[in-house]
């Protein structure tokens, strides 16, 4: 999967970058109103790089199908390997111990929550139809796609049309006092996006949102322990939670990241590797506060990138990294493929997978 970020939902449409009267790559502004660039290889000297910079003022910059020989060069300019989005995968528990793959102390607390959340909220399986999916993107939209750098992702268009939802579910919740409608998400049990019709893979989350009221219930927790038993159902041995942009807190919020690791998720790569640099940290900070992304640091992944681009630029990472959902000894080891770059006033807060070391970048 690879996106041109100038077309991905919540970006404003993209430009061309012409430098000496060369198209070299394009522009774009995210949906916090910052400046990215994605310019290619094959022009990623460093005049060029410096032309770029002067003329688009980009926050962030990435090379795309970098090489190994350019990649050591662009290394020592502050440069980064990252790819452009991870997703995230968790082992699946037993219907009697769903929190068993979890830090006792972390699965201790989920528990609590989950117990409280179950004192003031009924939540419903239900089938996959418009008229639920129209309720729950009420939501969606006022909570996810209208805050700072939210993103309406491109398949509530799909499911509006009502194609593919035959075999999805939704996980409603209501306020237990008075059946208020508090939100939810929907349930995939072939896999990501894109995988229904297929031979199934995993169970996953593709869309979650809540209202504001509903927050203080910690209601993620309780979905997560229910489509881990939708993945038991169906045999699996892990469960997905979707891919996120590699860079989170100028498009989407921090919390993000918390959400998705708190219970157990395991990070791996997904879409173009990139030469990837934050150019203006000061304006990138302006948005929330705070930022991260995740560097590939795996010798083994990226060597075999390398390689792979050399012949064909669109690989698939399955080429290079075991389906998870087939060998989940992968999901254990996603720790040793990163490491985390946090920049913002304060030390990183946020709940990221035990094993990641944590780069804190100045401003």
């Amino acid at each position: 999967m690879s996106f041109n970020f100038g077309q991905f939902p919540g970006y404003k449409k993209s430009s061309s970058v012409i430098i000496d009267e060369v198209e070299i790559g394009n522009v774009c502004t995210t949906p916090a109103g910052l400046i990215h660039v994605e310019i290619q290889n094959k022009y990623a000297t460093k005049e060029v790089i410096d032309k770029v910079i002067s003329q688009e003022k980009p926050v962030t910059l990435a090379i795309n199908y970098v090489t190994k020989k350019s990649y050591l060069i662009l290394k020592k300019q502050g440069f980064t390997l990252r790819s452009e989005l991870v997703r995230w995968y968790a082992l699946v528990g037993t219907k009697d111990e769903p929190w068993k793959f979890i830090d006792k102390k972390r699965a201790k607390k989920i528990r609590s929550n989950i117990r409280k959340a179950k004192n003031n909220v009924v939540i419903k399986r239900e089938p996959f139809t418009i008229e639920q999916f129209k309720k729950w993107l009420t939501i969606y939209e006022k909570e996810v796609v209208n805050r700072i750098g939210g993103i309406r992702i491109f398949y509530c268009d799909i499911f509006l049309l009502g194609k593919k939802i035959s075999d999805l579910e939704i996980i409603s919740c209501y306020k237990k006092s008075d059946n208020t409608y508090l939100g939810g998400c929907v349930v995939n049990p072939w896999g990501g996006f894109g995988d229904i019709e297929k031979e199934k893979k995993y169970t996953s989350f593709l869309l979650s949102a809540f209202s504001a009221e509903a927050r203080k219930y910690a209601l993620g927790y309780w979905l997560d322990e229910l489509v881990m038993g939708i993945a038991e159902e169906n045999k699996n041995k892990v469960y997905g939670h979707g891919a996120d942009l590699n860079f989170w807190g100028t498009d989407i919020s921090p919390g993000l990241l918390s959400r998705k690791s708190a219970p157990g998720m395991m990070p791996f790569p997904e879409g173009k590797i990139q030469a990837f640099k934050v150019i203006d940290k000061k304006r990138a900070l302006s948005v929330h506060g705070d930022y991260y992304f995740m560097e590939l640091i795996d010798d083994t992944i990226i060597d075999h990138y390398f390689d792979a681009i050399k012949n064909d630029k669109h690989f698939s990472f399955s080429n290079i990294i075991k389906e998870p959902w087939k060998f989940p000894i992968e999901v254990e080891q996603a720790t040793k493929k990163w490491r985390l770059h946090h920049a913002g006033k304060d030390d990183c807060k946020i709940q990221i997978p035990k094993g990641i070391e944590i780069l804190e970048e100045g401003e």
